[in-house]
């Protein structure tokens, strides 16, 4: 009797820890089934971009059972000398690369060709992403040598022109339109520009201030019809005449203006009555001096450019790294957040960008508002974008050198340009003759 009951708590027991095991075994099976996918983003914490891609990534998690997206904070391929790539240098070369980064759109071909990201003409092959869903500029801007190696996440517009309405219509212009030439622009500067007792007291345009030196030169180079690239030949055009004319026209205006400036000469609130100004700026300038009306357009052009319309591109792009644990899944996200309607939708939505594809929904909250508007109008409809080269990065340092050493009195601007183009030539023939 008693060797009976003993035996009946062995099996008991036994049958406890069997039950015990088997719960064990199935919460380890359902531990396993989820997969973490890391996505490395340039962006903080704090940032409105950083709600875009936690909007996005709840999105992808609904979409797939089992996947937990995990981003990285400022991290990604953002430039040299920048705490972004630094902290994902640091992972890849610790063998614990993530899966996913967020890299400067022109900075794609140069990590590229580096090796630090994987090309992705299989997947937009298999999936059937289309270039013409694309705006033009940011799906050229991911390529090196015929191979995409990221899509484009959203695009920066650079640069509609935007205006004080009350201080056009004091100088009898239309407050509701901006100039369209080169040379309506130049009589408005006029009719705003006011010089009393040798001392400005306003001020038509900081013409000569668009986001850096580089940046100058890029946007007022192609506001003349020049070029930079060569994609056909390779060849670095940064002396191209039209350029050299752009970078006089901007030295003549701040030889002639720029001695007269004070700090009380500023747009919008100041006496400054244009500016070439990003999407976030007109935000900021909106929010602060609610009580200045402003107006916005495409950047005038030259009238014998034969390109009437100038504007160009910047952005983000999104790709997958060569030592990514789960590529495929990789591929998943970068074509649910960057190349469908349900997922540029949950991330624009939400980070307050402009995406690159031009299916998406998002595109229609821009039309709401006549400021917005012109912006949306400009990346979908920009033609220009920074060269498609490894060595762009060195081609804006050149650039902005030049820029500085011509506006000092150092060079002129045919002398400048052409060293520019000289240096940057020389470093992308290394880059080619060192391709097998």
């Amino acid at each position: 009797m008693v060797l009976s009951q003993k035996c009946k708590r062995q099996s008991v027991a036994m049958a406890l820890l069997g039950l015990s095991l088997l719960i064990t075994a199935l919460f380890s099976q359902g531990a396993a089934a989820q997969t973490t996918l890391q996505v490395a983003v340039v962006w903080g914490e704090d940032t409105q971009e950083w709600q875009g891609f936690l909007a996005a990534g709840a999105a992808f998690e609904q979409l797939h059972p089992g996947v937990k997206v995990e981003f990285l904070p400022v991290t990604g391929w953002l430039g040299s000398n920048t705490e972004q790539t630094a902290r994902l240098m640091t992972r890849v070369a610790g063998g614990v690369s993530p899966d996913v980064t967020l890299v400067d759109g022109m900075m794609v071909p140069q990590y590229a060709h580096a090796g630090l990201l994987m090309p992705l003409d299989k997947y937009i092959e298999a999936y059937g992403v289309k270039e013409e869903d694309f705006i033009p500029a940011a799906w050229r801007q991911t390529q090196w040598l015929g191979r995409q190696y990221a899509l484009t996440l959203h695009v920066d517009p650079n640069f509609p022109l935007v205006w004080n309405k009350a201080l056009f219509a004091m100088a009898g212009l239309d407050a509701e339109r901006g100039p369209e030439t080169l040379a309506a622009y130049e009589e408005s500067f006029r009719k705003l520009t006011r010089l009393e007792n040798d001392r400005l007291v306003q001020f038509g345009h900081r013409l000569w201030d668009v986001y850096g030196g580089a940046n100058t030169i890029y946007t007022w180079g192609w506001i003349f019809g020049g070029d930079f690239y060569d994609a056909e030949t390779m060849r670095i055009t940064a002396a191209d005449p039209r350029n050299v004319e752009a970078l006089e026209f901007i030295r003549s205006y701040y030889e002639r203006y720029q001695p007269y400036l004070t700090p009380e000469i500023e747009f919008p609130a100041g006496m400054e009555a244009m500016r070439f100004a990003t999407a976030g700026a007109v935000q900021r300038w909106r929010e602060l001096h609610p009580d200045v009306e402003i107006g916005a357009s495409f950047m005038p052009y030259h009238e014998q450019s034969g390109s009437p319309n100038p504007s160009w591109i910047g952005g983000h792009a999104i790709g997958i790294l060569p030592d990514a644990p789960n590529p495929d899944l990789a591929w998943e996200f970068i074509h649910f957040i960057t190349a469908t309607e349900e997922g540029t939708l949950a991330f624009a939505s939400a980070s307050g960008t402009i995406p690159a594809y031009l299916r998406s929904p998002a595109h229609q909250a821009f039309l709401e508002d006549p400021i917005t508007t012109v912006y949306l109008e400009i990346a979908q409809q920009a033609r220009n974008v920074r060269p498609a080269v490894p060595v762009i990065a060195d081609y804006g340092v050149y650039l902005d050198q030049a820029f500085h050493d011509v506006l000092n009195g150092v060079q002129q601007p045919a002398d400048a340009l052409a060293f520019v183009q000289r240096q940057i030539q020389m470093q992308l023939d290394e880059v080619l003759a060192g391709i097998e």
